[in-house]
């Protein structure tokens, strides 16, 4: 199974360390419903090009993440964690508040980073765990 230094999965625990942004935009709301093995290529294909580029804008990659069409069976999980991203990057990570936000939004999409990381795992063998 391949390790992904991409998965939404990592990006959604990165919340406790919002990155700071200045733009407000918002993606589509409505659940995509594309195909399972599409949805894994080409988050497979977004997680090689990102892995090894510290350098990215997190907004770029967050837009191309939200662009991906997701299969039904996640994709209201899937955008979930989309928007609570979209959120945690406005947030200061050297203000309490935010931090306590940021903490507030990772317990609340807890179910939804759970499923999709399952279906990374399971579907997509994509290693979605954080440790090293």
């Amino acid at each position: 199974m391949r390790r992904s230094t991409l998965a939404l999965p990592v990006l959604a625990l990165a919340l406790g360390a919002a990155a700071c942004s200045d733009s407000d935009s918002g993606g589509p709301d409505e659940a995509a419903g594309g195909g399972a093995e599409e949805f894994c290529g080409d988050f497979q294909d977004l997680e090689e090009r990102y892995a090894d580029d510290v350098d990215a804008d997190p907004e770029v990659v967050l837009d191309e993440l939200d662009a991906l069409e997701p299969p039904e069976e996640i994709a209201d999980d899937y955008q979930e964690l989309i928007d609570a991203l979209r959120e945690t990057s406005t947030l200061d990570p050297a203000n309490e508040e935010d931090v306590a936000r940021a903490e507030q939004i990772a317990a609340d999409t807890q179910e939804a980073n759970e499923n999709v990381s399952t279906f990374l795992a399971e579907e997509c063998e994509i290693d979605t765990s954080t440790a090293p």
